[in-house]
Parts: C-alpha cells; structure tokens; sequence
C-alpha cells in the first residue's frame, strides 16, 4: 500500500496482525471507517503488519477528532465498525487490538513507531495466540436477594425471632436496625459469591481482570451490576470454561435468588494486548 506524503488522506490504524499470517489469508475486501475507502493491510515488516484504512483530514485531525467523538450519533457507527473489524480479524488472526481513534499522518511514521516497539509487540503476539477474551458480568435483582436471604439466613431467622419478644416501641427499632443488618449482610454474601465464580473461572483462563461495574444508566437493566470481569483464556479451553460458566448460571437459578450471569465472547483480546 502506498501513502504519499502530500495526501489530505490520514491512516487509522486498527490492529497489528504477525506478517506471517497475513501472508498466509487471502484478503477480503471490506469497507473501512469511510466509504468507498476500503480496509488495506500495511507490511510494516517481516514481523509486524498494521490493518489500515485511509480517512479524510478534515474529519481525523487530532483537534477535529477530539470534537467528533463528543457527538454520539457520530461516535456510536464508527466504534461499532471498529469493534467489527476486531472480531472478523480475530477470525483469521493473531490481533492485537488498538484503541479507537489510533491514527497517523504518513506511513513512515508508523514504520518508525513499530521500529521502537517491534519486540514488545511480537511478544504480545506470542501471548495471544491462540487465545481468546470472554467477560462476565453478574447482576443481582437486590430487593429479591435479601427477601430470599431473610427466609433462609439462620442468623437472620433468630434476630426476627428476639425481636418478636420485644415491646412494640422497641421492636420498631429493632426491626429498622435487622433491615440495615440484612442489607449489609447481603451485599456481603453477593460479593462472596461473585468471588467464587470468579476463582473458578480462573482456573481455566490464561489471565483475568476485574473491572468496575456499570451503573444502570448504562446497562439499562433494571437490576444491579454486582461483578464485571474479562478472562484471557486458550481458545482450546473454551467448552471447559464455558461449562463453569453454565454450572453456575443454572445454580443461580435454582436458588431463586435473583442472580444472573451474562456472558460475551469470544472476542479479541481488548484488555490483555497494552503495550
């Protein structure tokens, strides 16, 4: 591919892919961020190949960009985009995946940046092959939690029956003080359990990262998000990881007690390809 340095044209820079497997696939010809621009695959050397596409100056300039990207109806096509050529790239090759928004002005200067990282980056290929990322997000339906957790908490059965032996008068506040009580110990046996799910699933994943958890504004769900983890795991450890996953999803719903898993993969190694 050939960028001349006097072009209004700017490269985004999807992913780097090993040289070796990129010559090993036969290239589909797919849209880049802005039609008819096309997505290219960039030799940058023996080792390293960027997948590119061109985009408009007026558009892509870093001050130009910065402003874009506040426009949601704007940011929401382009970042889905890019998350699709992530995954159909996973397909076929080893990704490491770079952030929305990577851009360069001229080719040269992409090669020189490769230049300085071109061992870390053959490292990063060396881990992710073969692997793949799958996240877990756990919600808990709270009101429901601590409902089922009054009915069967043993703890919580002998405070109610105390407080049924109290005057009225001070039974009110007894029962105020055991709903804080039930509360605190809910989101105390909620965090216990995300915990033991997340053990078991590292068991049988190559690395893990916890992450904040997203409020309901964000999820549009109306129950909470309690747990949000990503795991790299071998692409051959996949059923053994995904059985964990199903045994614990069927669990929660045997208890009743407002528990839900969703799960989402595989996808290419967002959280675990930095540099």
């Amino acid at each position: 591919m050939q960028i001349q340095s006097d072009s209004p044209a700017l490269i985004y820079v999807y992913a780097f892919i090993p040289t070796e497997e990129y010559d090993q696939h036969s290239w589909v010809e797919v849209d880049g961020m802005e039609p008819p621009q096309k997505i290219e695959g960039l030799r940058l050397n023996d080792m390293i190949t960027a997948v590119t596409c061109k985009v408009p100056e007026k558009d892509y300039s870093q001050d130009i960009l910065q402003k874009k990207v506040e426009d949601m109806e704007w940011l929401q096509g382009r970042a889905f985009h890019h998350h699709e050529v992530m995954n159909q790239l996973h397909e076929n090759f080893t990704v490491m995946p770079l952030k929305f928004g990577t851009i360069y002005e001229q080719a040269d200067h992409l090669t020189k940046r490769i230049t300085i990282d071109k061992e870390n980056i053959q490292k990063i290929f060396a881990y992710l092959s073969e692997k793949e990322e799958w996240n877990i997000k756990i919600y808990v339906e709270e009101e429901k939690y601590i409902k089922n957790m009054m009915d069967q908490e043993k703890e919580v059965e002998r405070k109610k029956e105390e407080i049924e032996k109290l005057s009225p008068g001070k039974r009110f506040f007894e029962k105020k003080k055991l709903d804080q009580f039930a509360e605190e110990k809910a989101k105390e046996n909620i965090q216990n359990t995300c915990r033991a799910i997340h053990e078991k699933l590292c068991a049988s994943s190559f690395n893990e990262e916890v992450k904040k958890n997203w409020e309901r504004k964000v999820t549009g769900r109306n129950d909470e998000m309690n747990w949000n983890s990503v795991y790299l795991i071998k692409t051959d450890s996949r059923d053994k990881f995904l059985d964990i996953v199903e045994n614990e999803q069927r669990k929660a719903e045997e208890t009743g007690a407002g528990i839900s898993i969703a799960v989402t993969g595989p996808w290419p190694a967002y959280h675990f390809s930095d540099m």
